[in-house]
């Protein structure tokens, strides 16, 4: 799975915001216990990590616990997003309002929809 259908996959699981993510390191996460958190920096939220996210997550892990686990390099660009459900996923989780590129239809290699 490419690192931007990692990431929209993770916003669906946890209701993370899509800026939360992004600055998301493997040392910001509290592993302890069945059920993982994520405090982000300057904010009284809490995000819970359940099983599907946590396997997910092991995915991205380094031996780096300061390395960002969905680097902005390399998610640049809107059709990306859109390919990978980024927009989608925000417009789901009350993020972000409908646009006209989340109704478009994406287009293969192929030319076909």
């Amino acid at each position: 799975m490419a690192t931007n259908a990692k990431l929209a996959e993770f916003m669906k699981l946890t209701g993370c915001r899509l800026n939360e993510a992004r600055a998301l390191r493997q040392g910001d996460i509290d592993v302890d216990g069945p059920v993982w958190e994520i405090r982000p920096t300057g904010s009284k939220r809490v995000i819970y990590v359940g099983p599907r996210a946590q396997a997910l997550l092991k995915t991205l892990f380094t031996f780096r616990k300061d390395a960002f686990l969905f680097p902005q390099e390399v998610q640049g660009g809107t059709r990306d997003h859109r390919e990978a459900g980024l927009e989608a996923a925000q417009v789901l989780l009350g993020h972000a309002k409908v646009s006209k590129n989340v109704a478009k239809p994406i287009r293969t290699k192929r030319g076909s929809t």
